[in-house]
């Protein structure tokens, strides 16, 4: 019951409430077991596996639990000062230490912070840390955890409670720096949207500065890693253990600022405040560099270094970077820091120009406030100059031709046309007033002046054309390179063949996906919606959606193309029509429907998607053979060629041999005209012979055996002919094999089961052989998929039992040797949980249940390891839920009901999902009703009439 698919359906309301329920009764259960070991679970993430509509009922039942459990552990814990439990402990810093309590009055969850037991009798602490409660009590404001209370313990150590913020650095701007420059988990193409979403958030950290620095505070410790970013866009400014009151007529600190008093952290701790500030976010002046004491401007100078971060992930200067204090101290007061583009030439360099002034050494060198600084970031976001940055004529004309192109046209175009007329004009009055004779010099002066400018914009507009052509063929001259390194990963046999090297294999080929992102990103920047736009845009979104789906990422491939074919067909519309441009534009979008429909195709979850994209990619080819010149005819009718025969591939796959087998007799008929170079030969022989063994698959399915079986021996002449030319090679066994299996399909529609079955095992023979050689090889693994099956098929039919075990325990452990040269390479880790799995339907198929077990339960081990590491695959959640009921019937057989119930239970919500979602089929609606009836089995079991009635009544609904 591998691959079934089942009917729509929609279940009664009183049962989908009852699953609900039940399903939430668990997760309550484990969230309490979590909580009484010391774990707080996020009740938004437990609540996210329910659907959207149910999510507010359920995060208010898992807050009603968190309330009661927080009541029953506080009512056995004392409390303090009449009002607040201490609950667990949350954080711990040099100074203090912070653990989440029950506040009895308000019935809430609250940060409770106090000293440290060996820091209590330090005054220096002790100082610190109540100037840090009332500091921040006194700043009310959106960017600042609010206090609520504040006291002593009964030994006199102080404390203050605060609004509760979970977690250590989660949440905070040092994590969201470390997502942003970690590749696997922001994309290339996803780097400048996320760099600006934090720019924003540094806006919000001014704003909340500008506010304190008003309140004549300073914060002296402001990093990433004491800035947290609330999950509804909350930013919040927190650690003012370091803060001061300003002088009000100086504006300076009013505690003076010594260099002995810096504490650098020690090795293996994290970056702490133990001292004035945290080495390399502190200014000069902080760490006693200066003869000056802190001010609003090393606040500024903080917020300099948070956006270093945000540009290149790394501090500007860092302990590591040097050996000794002292040589720290050395490098920031010299401001002796590599600049941000040398670590990051993506780095934008008006946001490097802003950066660098708010670092200046001289703090009066830096921005005058953090309004200003703002302001600066904010003229960024906005496409607007910043002050910081002396920004390039060419970028100011570029950026008002941009913003202003219909004015820029109409203005020079009236240029042109005033200058005869200021000639004329001068003409007319020499004739007919001497007096004017001044006038007439002031005038032709300014016509001297205007013709001087009009020579200057042509010759700057011929000087940016010729820019503008240069970056192109750069870029075309780029993305070549970038192919031929593709191609080269692809086709080198080490990295193909290497079970090893896979995962190294799989890393090379997204190296370039980060150019190609980049790529799309300057292009939907700085160019405007034209034909030639869309032209380049079309290419580099093909070439980078064929990089995706040589790693596998099929959404994002698909994504890439769907964006790509509405450009493309506007830009048609606009196109003048005949003209090259417009033969480039139908062109790529038939390739990119081509794509389409051959992902769509190859994904098996559409096949309607993609006879829809490959039938309007053949009509525009069609279109066009009627309008291109012979020279480019023939690359047509081979583009042509492989559109009709994917199209005839995805019509035999859906039972329409009659529709493909006259696509095919065209494609061949145009493959044979085409006349391809020497060193394309081979190929072009290869894709004909593939048509002939593609057409003898869709007359066999119209019952033609002796035409299918004069096909299958034209492919095989033509590969014999090629392999006496080039010797033998992986391709051509891979194709043999291909026919040795299509013959063996063609004669078990005779019911030769015995002929067939020998094909068959030879063709599984050649391809076990390609697959253990060249485990990465996709191709090789589908294919022998279908041979395996076949053969295993063919095997208990004929009454050989014994061998379709031996062939199933063989794939077995061929997956299980490829997965453990590759461990951390999820495909492989698929096959074996398939093989697995087929190994374990066979033991039951041949009434050897128990024989399946350790099969069953391994397999359902890896498709959960499975589940977690790749995104939701509703296959997968379709055979997990067939692994549970297997291993819900094994342990329902050895008396273990609890188990089989808790199995069953979570089985029949995926099952249930996968037959409203998929089309109909009834063998999954009876795979139901059996997991619905071995449920209510369990419940009588386990004395639960309730539940085995409410089982019994939706089994009997199916």
């Amino acid at each position: 019951m591998n691959n079934l698919q089942a009917a729509d359906g929609d279940d009664d309301g009183k049962l989908r409430e009852l699953a609900v329920w039940r399903r939430l009764m668990e997760v309550c259960q484990q969230y309490e077991a979590a909580y009484q070991r010391g774990e707080r679970p996020d009740l938004s993430q437990l609540a996210h596996e329910f659907s959207e509509s149910d999510r507010a009922m359920v995060l208010d039942e898992l807050e009603r639990v968190q309330s009661e459990l927080a009541n029953e552990v506080a009512a056995a814990k004392p409390s303090i000062d009449g009002r607040f439990v201490v609950l667990e402990p949350l954080a711990r810093g040099g100074m203090g230490e912070v653990s989440v309590a029950r506040d009895e009055e308000f019935q809430r969850d609250v940060a409770f912070k106090e000293i440290r037991d060996g820091a209590a009798d330090d005054h220096r602490y002790r100082s610190r840390f109540l100037r840090e409660a009332e500091i921040t009590a006194q700043l009310e404001h959106p960017g600042i955890i609010p206090v609520y209370a504040r006291g002593e313990r009964e030994d006199g150590r102080p404390f203050y409670v605060m609004r509760l913020i979970r977690g250590d650095q989660t949440g905070t701007l040092h994590e969201g720096i470390r997502r942003l420059h970690d590749p696997a988990q922001t994309p290339p193409a996803e780097f400048a949207v996320n760099l600006r979403r934090l720019v924003r958030r540094l806006i919000d950290v001014c704003n909340t500065m500008a506010y304190a620095h008003s309140r004549g505070v300073i914060h002296r410790d402001l990093k990433p890693a004491n800035i947290l970013l609330g999950a509804y866009g909350e930013t919040l400014v927190v650690d003012w253990g370091l803060a001061r009151m300003l002088d009000a007529e100086t504006g300076k600190a009013n505690a003076a600022v010594h260099g002995r008093d810096t504490v650098l952290t020690e090795p293996g701790e994290s970056p702490g405040t133990s001292g004035i500030g945290t080495p390399g976010y502190a200014s000069p002046e902080q760490l006693g560099l200066h003869n000056t004491v802190a001010s609003p401007a090393a606040d500024i100078y903080s917020l300099g270094t948070i956006l270093y971060s945000l540009l290149t992930g790394r501090p500007p200067i860092s302990a590591s970077d040097s050996s000794t204090p002292q040589q720290l101290f050395e490098r920031v007061n010299a401001g002796a820091f590599r600049p941000p583009c040398a670590l990051n030439p993506l780095a934008p360099p008006a946001l490097e120009a802003i950066c660098l002034r708010a670092m200046q050494t001289d703090p009066q060198q830096r921005y005058p406030t953090t309004t200003a600084f703002a302001a600066e970031l904010e003229r960024w976001l906005a496409d607007e100059p910043v002050e910081a940055w002396g920004e390039p004529y060419s970028a100011k004309v570029r950026r008002w031709l941009l913003r202003n192109r219909t004015a820029a046209a109409v203005g020079f175009g009236a240029l042109l046309i005033s200058i005869p007329g200021l000639a004329l004009v001068i003409m007319l009055q020499a004739g007919h007033a001497r007096d004017l004779g001044v006038r007439e010099s002031r005038l032709t002066a300014a016509l001297s002046e205007l013709r001087r400018e009009q020579q200057q914009t042509q010759a700057e507009r011929a000087r940016a054309e010729e820019q503008w052509k240069r970056a192109e063929s750069r870029e075309q001259l780029a993305i070549s390179a970038i192919d031929r390194f593709r191609a080269a990963i692809t086709d080198e046999p080490l990295l193909q063949n290497s079970g090893q090297l896979a995962e190294l294999r799989a890393r090379l080929l997204t190296q370039p996906i980060r150019f190609y992102g980049e790529l799309l990103q300057q292009l939907q920047a700085a160019e405007t919606a034209s034909p030639a736009a869309a032209v380049r845009f079309a290419r580099a979104s093909l070439a980078l959606a064929r990089q995706h789906v040589a790693v596998g990422e099929w959404p994002r491939a698909v994504e890439l193309l769907t964006a790509a074919e509405p450009l493309l067909e506007d830009m048609l519309q606009v196109a003048e029509a005949d003209s090259q441009l417009h033969r480039d534009l139908s062109c790529l979008l038939a390739l990119t429907l081509l794509e389409q429909g051959q992902i769509s195709d190859q994904r098996r979850n559409a096949p309607g998607d993609a006879e829809s994209s490959l039938r309007k990619s053949l009509k525009i080819l069609e279109g066009l053979s009627q309008k291109l010149p012979a020279t480019e005819l023939a690359t047509l009718q081979a583009l042509a060629s492989e559109v009709r025969s994917s199209l005839a591939a995805v019509l035999g796959r859906n039972d329409r041999p009659a529709e493909s087998v006259p696509l095919l007799q065209e494609a061949i008929r145009l493959r044979e005209q085409f006349a391809p170079e020497p060193e394309q030969q081979t190929a072009s022989q290869l894709k004909l012979a593939d048509l002939h063994v593609n057409l003898g698959v869709s007359l066999a399915g119209l019952q033609q055996f002796k035409e299918a079986e004069k096909e299958y021996a034209a492919a095989t002449a033509v590969y014999e002919a090629i392999e006496k030319h080039s010797g033998p090679t992986a391709a051509l066994n891979y194709r043999r094999a291909g026919v040795l299996f299509n013959q063996g399909r063609l004669l078990e529609l005779q019911n030769a089961l015995t002929q067939a079955l020998n094909d068959h095992k030879a063709a599984l023979q050649l391809r076990r052989s390609l697959h253990l050689d060249s485990p990465s090889v996709h191709e090789y693994r589908i294919a022998l998929l279908a041979s395996r099956d076949r053969v295993v098929d063919l095997q208990l039919k004929t009454g050989a039992a014994a061998e379709a075990i031996q062939t199933a325990r063989d794939w077995v452990e061929d997956s299980r040797k490829i997965s453990e040269l590759s461990p951390g390479h999820l495909e492989y880790r698929i096959e074996l949980l398939d093989s697995l799995h087929t190994l374990g339907h066979l033991h039951a198929v041949i009434g050897r249940p128990l024989e399946a077990e350790p099969s069953y339960r391994e397999a359902l081990a890896i498709n959960t390891e499975v589940r977690q590491r790749e995104s939701i695959n509703p296959v997968r959640e379709r055979n997990h839920a067939e692994l549970l009921e297997h291993v819900a019937q094994l342990d329902f057989h050895h008396g273990n009901f609890m188990a089989a119930r808790k199995a069953l239970e979570e089985a029949i919500p995926l099952q249930r999902n996968w037959i409203k979602t998929n089309p109909a089929r009834p063998l999954d609606g009876l795979f139901l009703k059996q997991m619905l009836d071995t449920l209510a089995r369990c419940c009588d079991r386990l004395n639960d009439p309730e539940a085995a009635a409410a089982a019994r009544k939706q089994a009997g609904e199916q």
